[in-house]
């Protein structure tokens, strides 16, 4: 049974999955998209299976771990979760936090060795970590608010 998708935003999403790498043998057709839901739902379990492998750099379960001791949220954003998607390699990690990156950055490269040196970006509230081959960069989640009529980043 093919089911059509009516909601033009989950259409897009699912047309834009599908037109990836991520479902390389479903034939897609950029006006209409058709795929059996079984079908659709094994291949998402499947996906959301690789995607969890991707997530387990011993490096991401200690960001992991402190941030659980800090009773911070954390998230991993940006490109390293763009590459991962697009099966390739990615040494940025971007993470976003209900709290103080800089606070998290700082913990983490505690828990990391004594030799890590967090590099600390006051004016943008930002902190990074260079550690083995990887680039870590924590922000804070912050609320940006701008004038009706000026121009938005």
């Amino acid at each position: 049974m093919k089911a059509a998708l009516k909601n033009p935003v989950s259409d897009s999403l699912v047309r834009f999955i599908l037109s990836g790498q991520l479902f390389t043998n479903v034939p897609v057709n950029l006006n209409r998209c058709l795929v059996s839901t079984r079908e659709c739902l094994n291949r998402l379990k499947q996906f959301l299976m690789n995607l969890a492998s991707s997530l387990e750099h011993r490096v991401l379960k200690i960001i992991g771990a402190v941030a659980d001791q800090l009773s911070v949220k954390a998230y991993v954003v940006g490109g390293y979760v763009r590459d991962i998607l697009l099966k390739r390699d990615s040494k940025d990690v971007d993470f976003v936090c209900v709290g103080s990156g800089i606070d998290l950055a700082e913990a983490v490269a505690k828990e990391l060795g004594p030799r890590v040196r967090v590099n600390i970006f006051r004016n943008f509230g930002t902190a990074q970590i260079i550690y083995d081959d990887l680039d870590l960069e924590f922000v804070g989640a912050r609320k940006e608010s701008y004038r009706a009529e000026s121009r938005k980043p």
